[in-house]
């Protein structure tokens, strides 16, 4: 299966973190991502890591994760700029931030939108993926990348992107919150805690 080999990540939270380790649990090596943030905390061994884009020292990017909150997108675009080569592939996880808004802010590269769970880290995550930009070939080459964080689903049209995220993204966020339910509720009537859980 390709891996992802030259990746940065521009913020490593939650979401961005799942994908990474998930990446890693497939198969790819450590040395193929660099994440940019400075609040990072226990990255996997061999990740580069810096605190700031300036850190690298002009180094650019094939591939360039947005993995930061949607409403941060303007106040680092010009970051995020300067870690694309040309014509990189931008992969956009931020909910609710369309392909129209990625082409402007990046008019020179190609976004694709995704929308995965946390169980990325896993390799259990569907994960929705649309993009304009890239042609059926170009699709080719990416699929097996979200394939290895579970299962991909390249969406028809974008507007199936919020469809996705209820369904796909936050939705199973509610049936483990059921069965956490079922375990406390075991717990407060009498099951010892670890054997609910």
């Amino acid at each position: 299966m390709a891996l992802p080999t030259h990746v940065a990540l521009l913020g490593c939270g939650n979401m961005a973190g799942a994908i990474l380790r998930g990446w890693l649990n497939a198969g790819a090596e450590p040395s193929a991502f660099t994440v940019i943030d400075p609040f990072a905390k226990d990255l996997p061994d061999g990740v580069r890591h810096a605190g700031a884009v300036a850190d690298l020292g002009g180094v650019t990017f094939p591939a360039v994760m947005l993995g930061i909150k949607p409403q941060m997108l303007a106040d680092v675009a010009d970051m995020a700029r300067a870690l694309m080569a040309p014509n990189a592939l931008v992969i956009s996880m931020l909910a609710g931030i369309e392909c129209a808004t990625l082409t402007r802010l990046f008019p020179d590269q190609r976004p694709v939108r995704i929308m995965p769970n946390l169980a990325a880290a896993l390799n259990a995550s569907p994960v929705g993926l649309y993009s304009a930009a890239l042609d059926e070939g170009e699709r080719a080459e990416i699929t097996p990348w979200f394939d290895a964080l579970g299962s991909a689903v390249w969406l028809p049209q974008e507007s199936d992107m919020a469809l996705f995220t209820a369904l796909g993204g936050s939705g199973p966020a509610y049936l483990y919150r059921f069965i956490d339910a079922l375990a406390v509720a075991a717990s407060r009537l009498g099951m010892d805690p670890a054997t609910a859980q």
